[in-house]
């Protein structure tokens, strides 16, 4: 009951602080008198609140030295307030499935000779910022650029397949915060309960943001069960029944994604 006491109180002072400036002197020094564990706890729990609401925790950490270095040493440790702002809390295990996410390149797709594997877990540090480089044994022609940034989907890549796997949470976070964003149209009927994860599929010479191809029906079991030629197939196919335009990938990118060497990638989404 004391310790709930306290949290709303401070909580009240924060929230007092951000609406009158020329008191956050008075404020800092006031929480700076409170025990270092409760103290953390308030700012966390604050800058958590923040970013579960879609605002950044900017604001908190510009306070003071003290309330910054608590959320910095937060961010940095991937805590609640970094999980709050990349839309992770409540999204714990489609994360991690996420995390566990692998793309293997078979040379010969009847074996697992050569067989090339590259971990979504490299991007620790920011794992929805990051892009694949080429594999060494793969002629830079024969591999389609795979990333899971969604500024890179949509930067240019000249004369190059670019696909983009994105859960359903972070998408959803970006649209929300992004006006005229390109998947604005298609958040509607993306239902996060049957595919958390969806892939896509655009031309890196193509200035026009909106031409795109995408699956969001499927499940993680079913990605895993296809390879990135029949995920893609899946997705115009499901196309045809739900969209009455141009399939705009596969009429100018044959010669990428279709066999062989798209049938030589897969991805796989481990429990």
């Amino acid at each position: 009951m004391n310790k709930n006491f306290k949290l709303l109180t401070a909580s009240f002072i924060i929230a007092l602080t951000l609406a009158t400036p020329q008191l956050t002197h008075a404020t800092c020094e006031n929480l700076d008198a409170l025990p270092v564990e409760l103290k953390s706890i308030i700012i966390k729990r604050a800058a958590t609140d923040q970013c579960s609401d879609g605002e950044g925790p900017l604001n908190l950490a510009l306070v003071c030295k003290s309330w910054r270095d608590i959320v910095n040493e937060d961010v940095n440790k991937q805590g609640p307030i970094w999980k709050a702002w990349y839309g992770i809390l409540g999204n714990e295990a489609i994360f991690q499935r996420f995390f566990n996410g692998v793309l293997q390149y078979r040379p010969d797709p009847t074996n697992n000779d050569d067989m090339v594997t590259l971990y979504f877990s490299h991007f620790k540090k920011n794992l929805f910022n990051g892009t694949f480089g080429r594999p060494e044994c793969v002629a830079a022609a024969d591999m389609p650029l795979v990333t899971t940034s969604l500024s890179d989907f949509f930067a240019p890549h000249p004369d190059q397949v670019v696909i983009g796997f994105f859960p359903h949470f972070r998408a959803e976070r970006i649209v929300a915060s992004t006006p005229n964003h390109p998947f604005k149209a298609i958040m509607g009927n993306w239902d996060k309960n049957i595919a958390p994860v969806g892939i896509f599929w655009r031309w890196g010479s193509w200035n026009d943001l909106t031409w795109y191809d995408y699956l969001t029906q499927s499940s993680l079991a079913d990605i895993s069960s296809r390879d990135l030629y029949g995920n893609w197939v899946r997705a115009i196919r499901a196309a045809q029944h739900t969209r009455n335009r141009t399939h705009y990938v596969m009429h100018y990118t044959q010669t990428t994604l279709t066999p062989p060497i798209s049938q030589y990638v897969s991805c796989l989404f481990l429990n």
